[in-house]
Formats: C-alpha cells, sequence, structure tokens
C-alpha cells in the first residue's frame, strides 16, 4: 500500500499535501462504496465467493486508517457477514467463479480459494499506521454544530448512522480541494471566508451518496471543486466588484464578453461586441480596476473550458457549456445590480420596483442563470459523458430537448428554494427577491401577513417545477441515456432536494459584506 510504503520512506518523494486531498478521499471513499455494496447476504457482486474476498481484503487495508474509525463498526460487521456468507459456500471454495475477464470470462480455482481463506483470517486488529499518517490523517470539523442540525432533515431519514458519519468525514477530506478552487478564482482578493462553505462537500457528498445515485469518485471530486468554483463567483461579485466605486453593470459585462470572446475557439462564432472600445475611454484607475475583474474572472472561466475533460467533450457539449457559464456569469453581475436599483426603488417609491419582465421570462433567465444550476448541471454531464471522444452526453433531439428541460425545471426550483429560505434578510438588505415581483403583490411586503402570503404563492410554484422536475428525470430515463449518466443526475437532483431543505432550515448565505 501506497501510505504504508510512504511511512517507511521507500517513496519520500510523495509530499504531504498530496497525499491528504488525493490519496486519502480515494482510500476513504473507496471504503464506504464498498460498504454500501455490500448484500444484506454478506456477500458482494453477483453473490460471488471471489468478489467478496476481493471487497473484504478492501476493507481490511484501509480500516486502521485513523481516519477509518467513523466506520470501523460497520466495518467488522461487513467483514463477519462476509465471512459467514463464505462459511455458507465451503464446499464450493475451490470452484472459479468466472470473474476474470478476456475474451471470455474465467477463473482460476487455485486462486479462489487462495483468496477466500486469506479473508477468513483478517483480524483488524493486526495492522496500524505509526505516528506520522495519524497526524495527517487528524479531521477538524469546525463546523460539526450545523452539519448535525443539517443530518437531522428528511433527506437524510433512510440514511444509516454510519453513512452520514461517513459522508461527514469525506466531506472533510475534500476541503483542500475547496481550498483550491476558492484560490482559483479570487487568489488575490479579499473575499472573506463563508461559513456554509465549509459543510458544501459534506453536503454534495450526501448528495451522491444518498439511494439510487452513483457520482464516481473521481467525477465527484470534480464536481465538488466546480461547485466551489461558481460559489466563490457569486461571493467575488457580490463582496467586491460591486463594490468597487465607479464600476457599473454594464463595464462589467463589456468584460465578461471580451473574456469568452477571447475564449471561444471553433466552438461558437464570435459575437460582433456592441461595446466599441473607442467609446470607452476610462479613467486609469477604473480602467486598472476592471482589468482586474478581468484577469480574476477569467481564471475560473480558464478551468472550467479548459478541463480536460470538458475539451474532450462533443463540440455541441462544449458549446453548451460556454453559453451557459457566460450566462452565469452576467447573470452574477445583473442580480447585483438589481438588487441596487431595488434599493433605489424602495427609497424613493416605498415599493417594488415596476419591470416590464414577467416572474416566469426572469425566474427561466435571469434568475436560472445566476442560480449556477443550469452550468453545474451541464459541467457534470461532460465529466459524466461518453469515453468516445467527441460524442454528445446526450443523444438525438428528444434526449437533449429533454435533458435541458430538466435542467431548467431544477434551476429554477433552486432559485425559488434560496428565495424561500432568505426572504427575511433580502427584505432587509434590500436583495431582489422573487417575492419582489407584481405577480405576488398583494399589499406591502413589510407586513407579516402579505409577506406570509406572497411566500405561500411562492411555494407553490416551487413545488410546481419540483413535479416537473421528476416528470421530466422519468422522461429521460426512457430515452437511450447511459445508465450511468442517468445515476449521476439523479445525484445532482438529490444534491437540488437537499439545498432545498437546508434553505428552508436555514438561510446558509451570508450577509452582504463590502470589501474596503
Amino acid at each position: 500500500m501506497l501510505l504504508r510504503q510512504w511511512e517507511q520512506n521507500l517513496v519520500p518523494q510523495v509530499p504531504i499535501p498530496f497525499l491528504v486531498a488525493r490519496i486519502l478521499p480515494v482510500l476513504f471513499g473507496t471504503a464506504v462504496e464498498v460498504l454500501q455494496r455490500q448484500h444484506d447476504d454478506g456477500s458482494w457482486g453477483f453473490n460471488s465467493r471471489e468478489t467478496t474476498a476481493y471487497a473484504m481484503l478492501c476493507l481490511a487495508a484501509v480500516a486502521p486508517l485513523p481516519l477509518c474509525q467513523c466506520i470501523r463498526d460497520q466495518t467488522e460487521l461487513a467483514i463477519s457477514n462476509g465471512k459467514a456468507f463464505l462459511l455458507q459456500q465451503m464446499q464450493d471454495w475451490s470452484k472459479p467463479d468466472l470473474v476474470w475477464t478476456s475474451k471470455v470470462a474465467y477463473g482460476l480455482g487455485v486462486v479462489a480459494e487462495a483468496y477466500t481463506l486469506a479473508v477468513m483470517r483478517i483480524n483488524l486488529d493486526d495492522h496500524s499506521f505509526g505516528a506520522v499518517i495519524e497526524n495527517f490523517c487528524h479531521i477538524a470539523q469546525p463546523s460539526l454544530s450545523i452539519i448535525q442540525q443539517i443530518s437531522q432533515l428528511p433527506f437524510f431519514a433512510d440514511m444509516t448512522d454510519w453513512l452520514v458519519r461517513a459522508c461527514i468525514t469525506e466531506g472533510y477530506l475534500h476541503l483542500p480541494l475547496f481550498d483550491k478552487a476558492r484560490q482559483a478564482v479570487t487568489a488575490d482578493e479579499p473575499v472573506k471566508q463563508q461559513r456554509h462553505f465549509n459543510i458544501l462537500p459534506f453536503m454534495l457528498v450526501s448528495s451522491s451518496r444518498s439511494t439510487g445515485a452513483c457520482i464516481p469518485p473521481d467525477v465527484n471530486a470534480e464536481f465538488m471543486v466546480l461547485c466551489a468554483l461558481v460559489y466563490e463567483v457569486d461571493h467575488y461579485v457580490e463582496d467586491v466588484v460591486a463594490g468597487l466605486e465607479g464600476v457599473n453593470a454594464r463595464e462589467v459585462e463589456r468584460i465578461v464578453h471580451e473574456i469568452f470572446d477571447e475564449s471561444s475557439t471553433d466552438r461558437l462564432p464570435k459575437r460582433q461586441s456592441e461595446y466599441a472600445p473607442e467609446h470607452h475611454k476610462l479613467e486609469s484607475q477604473l480602467s486598472q480596476q476592471l482589468e482586474k475583474i478581468k484577469h480574476t474572472l477569467r481564471r475560473g472561466v480558464s478551468w472550467v473550458l479548459g478541463h480536460p475533460k470538458v475539451v474532450s467533450a462533443s463540440k455541441h457539449d462544449q458549446a453548451l457549456l460556454q453559453m451557459q457559464l457566460e450566462a452565469f456569469y452576467i447573470g452574477q453581475i445583473t442580480s447585483v445590480y438589481e438588487s441596487s436599483s431595488l434599493t433605489d426603488s424602495r427609497k424613493h417609491q416605498g415599493s417594488s420596483p415596476s419591470s416590464q419582465e414577467s416572474y416566469h421570462d426572469w425566474v427561466h433567465t435571469t434568475a436560472s442563470a445566476h442560480s449556477s444550476s443550469p452550468v453545474v448541471f451541464t459541467f457534470l454531464t461532460c465529466l459524466l459523458g461518453t469515453s468516445k471522444h467527441g460524442t454528445d452526453c446526450f443523444q438525438g433531439a428528444e434526449a437533449k430537448y429533454v435533458a435541458q428541460d430538466l435542467s431548467m425545471h431544477l434551476a429554477c426550483l433552486v432559485r425559488m428554494e434560496n428565495d424561500i429560505g432568505s426572504v427575511i434578510r433580502d427584505c432587509k438588505e434590500h436583495n431582489l427577491n422573487s417575492v419582489d415581483f407584481p405577480e405576488f403583490d398583494t399589499g406591502t411586503i413589510e407586513e407579516p401577513e402579505d409577506l406570509q402570503n406572497r411566500l405561500q404563492q411562492l411555494k407553490r410554484l416551487a413545488a410546481y417545477e419540483r413535479d416537473c422536475a421528476k416528470v421530466t428525470f422519468a422522461r429521460l430515463g426512457e430515452l437511450a441515456v447511459a445508465d450511468k449518466v442517468m445515476k449521476g443526475l439523479k445525484g445532482f437532483c438529490n444534491a437540488v432536494d437537499l439545498f432545498g431543505q437546508i434553505y428552508a432550515m436555514e438561510d446558509l448565505t451570508p450577509g452582504l459584506e463590502r470589501c474596503s
């Protein structure tokens, strides 16, 4: 095992940060995956003796790690049940299960029996790691109280206690990747660490581990990094960009369009920019501010569009991701400045701003893009897509249409549930909320009775979008979509469900804090 060789200084060139960020999550995640796949009769695979032996050896190898103490009881139970299954099959130990593959499935009886005999001698107390491994396997859990609250939500009702503990640990193992994503966007900017940032990995891991979902560990890690990145972009625009004096929405939108024009290759035709450079002769200080914003925002764009899985995706999927990523950036900017306009409107009129845009149009465009759901959805499909280079993840017009429809229903649902949870904060800080739109108008929003009336209307719309998402997901499953993709999308749907329940419990979005 790599860690044992490293501990004995046989592979000293492997740095500790790499072990912590890359190796430990894989080892722990593998153990959890193996535990989840055990059948009720104690076996693994297709009730295979040899596969059961492999699974038990895997658990025995990882169990001595200090971070695996949280699943120690379940590991011992799994190995005990595995031994019981093998004892019932003792007369067939020397018969191969045909689990090896070449041109045909085959097996070797003597090898199968050797593995079976080996696992019958497993004793988890026979092995341990030294102090060095124990030290860097220690996991700090600063937000455990809020996680304990979250774990009481209905989403976790069918999840066993050991699996909840495992998700907590696995989530914290991914924090180094989250920090790396944070630095990829705003390494030079004073964006404050948000208290909910540390619990995002737990929430995303739980969504993947829940029943019916299966996002491969490598895909899940990259998926979580993107989620961290979009959260950081959101906070950067809100905390830094919107607080810069003299910078307006039109100027920031212009540099976002420039970034994506520069990023376009043959995926998308270059647009004729409506912003002519000669009309933007800015003061030196303002120019420097805008150039700094452009440099910061470009880092996130480069990470997403330059990801190896995205580069190897089909031209259609790349183009869709690029369009949605640009819409996400523009949505962040528009949302911040819409809130600023709302503040001015309430100061002068004492009511919600008038708008020619309907709520339906807004929630399907600016609001859904701002939620980041469409870009995360499409990035995930690029990660889960076919291994055949350049092949569309969804084949045919119907599958593509239904997939995008599912993405839109989920995006609207995310925004609505977010607004339901943050309506009080948004009202105090004059942030634009769904209930500010004229369609919800039944009086004065500051009056408790009117606010509850608006919230009830919004909750009914959220329930409608949830029902639509369920129907659309089922329809997508009837089409020729790869099983790996459907299971991955199930994990994404689970994440939307969990986030909605959390918004209802507590608004995790931090209060607006401007950087000086």
